[in-house]
């Protein structure tokens, strides 16, 4: 896109902003760093405001801050361990996400809540196994379609989203590891119809 009229838009859609701060004796050193994916932890974490919790509590005298959420927010659920064992855990996702109270910067008087858009889903091990998609295009609550390969069709929302949270008692169960959420304020811009510059 660059050099056209739409140079930017990745930036303007996915990228958001964190501060990491880190205490050095009796000084804090800050920094802000600019992500495009928030890697959440699944072990240990029974949703995805646990995992939240988490990512910002102190670690080794480190934090983090949100202080912006993009209009599209990419959440990649960490599967696997140190070794490359797959984590099958049952870790829960919602259909909507209220993230207000994780905004630490200038955006904190906005609401940041969202609407899940797209699941990415596993079934297998670390090494093999296969990988299906759960889309909504128009964003509504029903109209959920499964992308399998080469075979695409509408599925229910359980199908999307609870089948997807894992369970260890299983053998090899499906378990999502990419979750997209658009902020409900943006949800129109974003899924407009791409209609510039078509003739």
């Amino acid at each position: 896109m660059k050099g056209t009229c739409e140079e930017g838009t990745v930036n303007k859609l996915f990228e958001g902003v964190s501060l990491s701060s880190v205490q050095q004796k009796e000084e804090v050193l800050s920094r802000t760093i600019t992500y495009r994916v928030i890697n959440l932890v699944v072990k240990g974490n029974s949703n995805v405001i646990e995992a939240f919790k988490q990512y910002i509590s102190t670690h080794d005298q480190q934090t983090e801050r949100f202080e912006t959420f993009p209009p599209v927010i990419c959440l990649l659920l960490k599967r696997y361990d140190s070794k490359l064992t797959k984590i099958d855990d049952r870790f829960e996702f919602s259909e909507d996400l209220d993230l207000t109270t994780f905004l630490t910067g200038p955006d904190q008087e906005s609401k940041a809540t969202y609407t899940l858009y797209v699941v990415i889903a596993h079934k297998g091990l670390q090494y093999t196994g296969h990988y299906v998609s759960f889309i909504k295009p128009k964003g509504d609550r029903d109209g959920w379609y499964k992308f399998d390969d080469e075979s695409v069709t509408k599925c229910r929302r359980e199908n999307a989203i609870d089948d997807n949270f894992g369970d260890s008692t299983e053998d090899s169960p499906w378990t999502a590891y990419m979750l997209m959420y658009i902020r409900n304020s943006e949800l129109e811009s974003v899924l407009q119809d791409a209609t510039q510059g078509l003739k």
